[in-house]
């Protein structure tokens, strides 16, 4: 056992109000969410100006990027069940989809105070999403809805406009001067016409040989992951007649694709194959080469946004990671926004909450205001991390 002072960093408070049932029993009448921080699980990162969208399995935090150096949090709101979840930003909203069939919309005019405007229940386990002025192109995984287009002009009252049925499954889609980009599974890529939102027609097609799962696309190319090209670059100037032009195999599982100028910058899973962030120099699509690389992210790589010279990874249990990418032969580890990672316990005294962290070490919480509660301090041992802690007179008593 160690002693040491410290402070908390992840856990979900709530209001609980009980009645006495019976000797010895207790039963939870109302069970309401009054605040929380520490949150884990970061898988997906939009960013917009100086501000980060940052999706967790908690919801939406938005983190103020100004400074690479320093970021900060500046607006949370909390979203129930919002796991295997994809975000996109869009004027002065974030519309989210999330695998349990849920398209969320969320008013971020004021990004210190991030609200809730609506949920639709679409009935089926949808994809990533691509929003663009009054719409919002959902990709959808349950074989007859895969695209479904919906008019968000009003956002209190989003409503479907218009179905296509793909070939395969929606994984991804990208949506660009009037025609939308499907990473369409075991069906390759597909290009449909959605220039009337109300009839998308299905155009041409890129039988990819594996399944494709994600997509960027910038100017006359399509960049794809795969399961049998990894990652590939398709021609799509004749959206009737889309062909790959070169491709590059050695990957472990990509998630995430951003291209910015003549790089394409790549977040991978990895799986216990070094996953983390690889770097293309694409100057010459036929020939896509690594420029660059940084494996020492473990598993973790879900998303990455890149802006002027940094890269920003959603990296799971991680937070946000930041990489300058001034030379993209060699991208350094800058800063981040870190989270908990495993919270094993909590102990709670006076206006501070103390939370045992398997991963990271101590985390101290001011919980003064239940309904924003903030991080005070982490303390950590580096390699270790703390399994249970009880605080008295001073000190925090941690099992290391």
């Amino acid at each position: 056992m160690r002693i040491a002072k410290a402070v908390f960093k992840k856990a979900i408070l709530i209001l609980i109000s009980i009645s006495i049932v019976g000797a010895g029993a207790v039963k939870a009448q109302n069970v309401e969410y009054v605040g929380s921080a520490l949150w884990n699980f970061c898988q997906g990162i939009e960013i917009r100006d100086n501000y980060a969208y940052c999706l967790y399995e908690s919801g939406l935090q938005i983190l103020d990027i100004s400074n690479p150096e320093n970021i900060t949090l500046v607006g949370q709101l909390h979203i129930q069940n919002c796991d295997l979840a994809d975000i996109s930003v869009s004027g002065n909203y974030a519309y989210i989809s999330v695998w349990s069939t849920d398209l969320t919309i969320v008013d971020i005019s004021d990004v210190g105070n991030p609200l809730l405007v609506s949920n639709l229940n679409l009935g089926y386990h949808t994809g990533n999403i691509f929003a663009s002025g009054d719409f919002a192109y959902l990709a959808g995984r349950d074989g007859d809805n895969n695209i479904q287009i919906l008019d968000v002009s009003d956002p209190e009252n989003p409503v479907v406009e218009g179905i296509l049925d793909t070939p395969g499954i929606g994984w991804d889609i990208w949506v660009s001067e009037g025609y939308a980009y499907v990473a369409d599974g075991g069906s390759g890529l597909q290009i449909v016409d959605v220039s009337n939102p109300d009839n998308p027609v299905l155009l041409g097609n890129c039988q990819t040989g594996g399944s494709c799962g994600n997509i960027f696309v910038s100017g006359s190319f399509a960049y794809i992951f795969d399961s049998n090209l990894g990652f590939g670059i398709i021609d799509i100037s004749d959206p009737w007649d889309p062909f790959i032009v070169g491709n590059y195999t050695d990957l472990s599982m990509p998630t995430k694709v951003f291209v910015s100028g003549n790089y394409a910058y790549v977040a991978e899973w990895g799986l216990g194959l070094g996953g983390g962030m690889k770097i293309f120099d694409i100057s010459d699509p036929t020939d896509p080469q690594i420029a660059g690389n940084y494996t020492d992210l473990g598993i973790l790589s879900k998303s990455i946004c890149i802006k002027e010279n940094h890269a920003y990874i959603a990296n799971e249990w991680d937070g946000v990671r930041v990489f300058d990418i001034s030379d993209p032969a060699e991208p350094i580890p800058t800063s981040g926004y870190y989270s908990a990672k495993t919270v094993y316990k909590i102990f709670t005294g006076q206006n501070y909450a103390y939370v045992a962290d398997w991963y990271v070490g101590l985390h101290i919480l001011d919980i003064s205001d239940l309904s924003n509660p903030t991080l005070v301090s982490t303390y950590s041992l580096g390699d270790y991390g703390f399994s249970d802690v009880i605080v008295n007179d001073g000190y925090a008593f941690t099992i290391e």
